[in-house]
């Protein structure tokens, strides 16, 4: 489920968001624990990206009833690039004993149509992430 949303996220060019409410912080001005089901939470997590003007990698690590229990930034790159490698995203998740994560990132250009390395880089997670899953 949460490959799925990761690939509404990331594979639509023309992803329009509908206004949600204010997601609430709770215990200690954390979201830890909120329930991310959909893509429309997902974005109202790192829609502060939009304002960055670097691209910035962002993961969020659920436990099995997709619950978030960390939110991590992975790497900060440049106006135009982000240099990232699975262990940076698998690592947190092992160490957070995460049952999954869903991997956002900002194009400070504003267009959000995916690059060829945005591409490469996402089939090369998802290729990681065989070899990261345990039974």
């Amino acid at each position: 489920m949460i490959r799925q949303i990761l690939r509404k996220l990331f594979l639509s060019s023309h992803f329009q968001i509908d206004p949600l409410p204010k997601v609430k912080l709770i215990a200690n001005n954390t979201l830890m624990g909120l329930i991310i089901t959909h893509p429309k939470t997902v974005y109202q997590l790192t829609k502060y990206l939009t304002s960055k003007k670097q691209e910035h990698l962002i993961g969020l690590y659920i436990d099995t009833r997709h619950h978030l229990i960390f939110k991590k930034t992975l790497t900060i790159g440049t106006l135009n690039k982000n240099l990232i490698h699975a262990r940076e995203v698998f690592s947190p998740a092992i160490h957070k004993r995460a049952a999954g994560v869903i991997i956002v990132h900002n194009h400070p250009s504003g267009d959000p149509q995916p690059s060829k390395d945005d591409l490469t880089a996402t089939e090369a997670i998802f290729e990681a992430e065989r070899f990261w899953t345990f039974p």
